[in-house]
Order: C-alpha cells, then structure tokens, then sequence
C-alpha cells in the first residue's frame, strides 16, 4: 500500500471519533484533495468519508458486543455519529440489520459464574508514549515478519508494544489492522514511516499466551468477571499489549510468548 494511504488510514484509525474533513486528510500527508481522493480510492476501494465511516462502523459494533446493555446514543456519540439516527441509519444500510438487531445476534445470554466479589481489580498509571510502529495484521506469519524488522533493527532484548486497532471479535484476523512497535528514543537507530502515540490514563491489564481466539475469549471474559463488577468501565476499545522481544529472530514465536494486554478505563 502507499505509505502515504497507510499513513492517512493511521490518522482516521486514531481520531475516528472526532470531525474529520476532507481537506485537512488530504493536507496530512501533503496532497492535494483530488489527488488524495483518487489514491486512496485506488488503494483502498472506498472515498476516504466512506473508509472513515466503515471505521466508525466496525468499532461500533464491536462496542454493540462488548457492551450488550448499552444505550444506542451511547453507542452513536462514541463512534462519532452526530445523532442516534444518523447512526441507526448508517449502521443498518451497512450490517443490513438495526444495531439492535446486530447487538441480540452476535451477544452471548450466558452469564459467567466466576466470584468477583472480593477481586480488585488491577490498575496502573501509563504515561505518554511515542511509538514507531509497524503495519500489518493479525495473521501469523505477518505478524511475524513485523516484529522480526525490529528485532533486525535492536538487535539486544526490548520491550515491544503491540497495538490493536480492531480485535478479532466481529472481523476476520486478515481484516484486523495492527500495529508492532517499539518506543522511540535517543539511541534509537530504527527507522519507520509510522508513529503512534499511547494516550496516557489508567489502565488494567492481565497475562496471556496464545492465538487470537483464546485472546478475544479472554478479553470478553475478563470485561464481564471483573471490569463490569468493579468501579471503572472501558473507556477506549483499541487496546495495546506489551512483550518483551528476544536477540535472535529464531527465539520468536509470538503465539507463544507471554504478552500483558493493557484495557484503558475510567471510572464510572
């Protein structure tokens, strides 16, 4: 892809739920607004107002599964939707079925059982991070191959961010954007086109090994036994989760590695 497109899809993937003009996406990575339309369209199959909707739509949702009582203004303001029914709207004309609908038929009625009474749940402050980051997406070998360029790039163990854009909950792992990274820093010699920022806040945060099925398993499970009975609530879907990367390429496996996710929260 054009870098300057996946820079441009960075941007929509980031600021979503704010005002987002035409003019000044095109101005971000220096083009002019004909010429950006037309790339992007080439790139992508969409008009970057239809990609930028298609965002808001898919993040929507996954907020419809993961949080099965909530309100659809709720959801509409979340997502950067003007109103309930220009989102109701939208939503329907693209998952062809009412969010209400989309919400009843992809949401489990089992309640889990686990005791939380007596659990704190665990919190810890994040301060801002500057990342380089690299694209890719939720396939095995892509993954690797992106992690593998900052290994090559170090060259001495580190600790590496990964960022998920979307989760596999309600999209296939080809679809999901993510993004591998590394903190910038002084004695960094490590190029990349790309930068993501780590807002800083409060955040909780649990251990896991595995694939992305037992990862999205465990990311519903640990909202509902402990986010949902404590005094906080999620406050952003796109998740981040750290590693710790080794020397050599051939010590990597990341399905195998031990990786804290980290759920940005607010109280409610």
């Amino acid at each position: 892809m054009d870098k300057r497109i996946e820079k441009s899809i960075l941007h929509i993937s980031n600021n979503f739920r704010r005002e987002l003009l035409l003019d000044d996406l095109a101005a971000e990575v220096y083009l002019s607004k004909f010429h950006f339309q037309k790339l992007f369209k080439k790139e992508t199959g969409l008009s970057p107002l239809q990609y930028l909707n298609k965002i808001r739509l898919e993040h929507a949702a996954h907020f419809l599964i993961m949080y099965p009582k909530c309100k659809q203004i709720d959801v509409a303001f979340e997502c950067g939707y003007s109103s309930p029914s220009v989102f109701t709207r939208s939503f329907t004309q693209f998952y062809k079925t009412p969010p209400s609908e989309y919400q009843k038929n992809n949401t489990s009625k089992k309640e889990s059982k686990m005791k939380t009474e007596q659990f704190k749940l665990p919190l810890t402050y994040i301060g801002k991070k500057e990342l380089i980051v690299f694209p890719t997406n939720l396939i095995e070998e892509n993954l690797g191959k992106a992690y593998e360029k900052i290994i090559f790039g170090i060259n001495k163990p580190a600790t590496a961010y990964g960022i998920y854009i979307d989760v596999p909950v309600h999209k296939a792992t080809n679809e999901c954007r993510y993004y591998a990274g590394i903190e910038k820093n002084a004695d960094l010699f490590l190029k990349a086109d790309y930068s993501f920022t780590i807002d800083e806040g409060y955040y909780t945060f649990f251990d896991i090994i595995g694939d992305f099925q037992i990862t999205s398993k465990a990311l519903i499970q640990y909202k509902q036994n402990y986010i949902d009975p404590s005094q906080y609530i999620v406050s952003s879907l796109s998740g981040f989760e750290k590693l710790m990367l080794p020397v050599n390429v051939s010590e990597f496996n990341y399905f195998t590695m031990l990786r804290t996710i980290y759920i940005k929260v607010r109280r409610k």
